[in-house]
């Protein structure tokens, strides 16, 4: 003969509401977390291309004020090295430049030639994460660091080069709204963020 057993009256299951309270109150715990780590993501992200855009500035200006040449075949140290940005593909570049004659190597630069033998690239660089983007559409394309003396030049694309005493570069996410994160580079190579 089979044996049933029975519980004690005290000590009863939940009720199906207090289940389905529960499972509830569970997945809208899950559903805050999931849009905070997304958020702490994206911070991440915008955080680490700060800081490669701004090792690849101070890379430039730290060649320029050594005053080396990068390549062996080189007899003496070009003019100047920079960083070239391009907004629209969301890619920047190290590049060094010589001015094409009789151009002197000095703060009287009003432009970038940008053929093959001034304008050399380096490097390559592009923001990883499909989900950042360069923010505030400007013209402003390029940061020149001389090695004849501690400044840098700013130049934009439609006027040459730039009066402005300092050049912002935005980096934001495409969320709206946006959030964001900035370099500022002033006239004299210092950046700030």
């Amino acid at each position: 003969m089979k044996k049933t057993y029975h519980l004690p009256p005290d000590l009863n299951g939940f009720t199906l509401i207090e289940i389905l309270v529960v499972v509830a109150v569970t997945f809208i715990l899950a559903a805050i977390m999931f849009g905070f780590s997304q958020k702490s993501r994206l911070s991440v992200a915008l955080s680490s291309e700060r800081t490669k855009l701004s090792q690849v500035i101070e890379r430039a200006r730290s060649l320029a004020l050594s005053g080396v040449a990068v390549n062996p075949s080189d007899l003496e140290p070009p003019c100047a090295y920079g960083v070239h940005l391009v907004a629209a593909w969301n890619s920047y570049s190290l590049f060094r430049y010589n001015p094409p004659a009789p151009t002197l190597c000095d703060e009287n630069i009003s432009s970038l030639d940008t053929s093959p033998t001034n304008f050399q690239v380096l490097q390559n660089y592009e923001i990883i994460s499909k989900k950042l983007k360069f923010g505030n559409p400007t013209d402003f394309t390029d940061i020149l660091f001389l090695t004849s003396r501690p400044i840098a030049l700013l130049f934009d694309s439609k006027n040459g080069r730039s009066v402005e005493p300092s050049v912002k570069i935005v980096i934001e996410t495409l969320d709206t709204p946006p959030a964001s994160t900035e370099i500022n580079v002033s006239q004299n190579g210092q950046l700030s963020f």
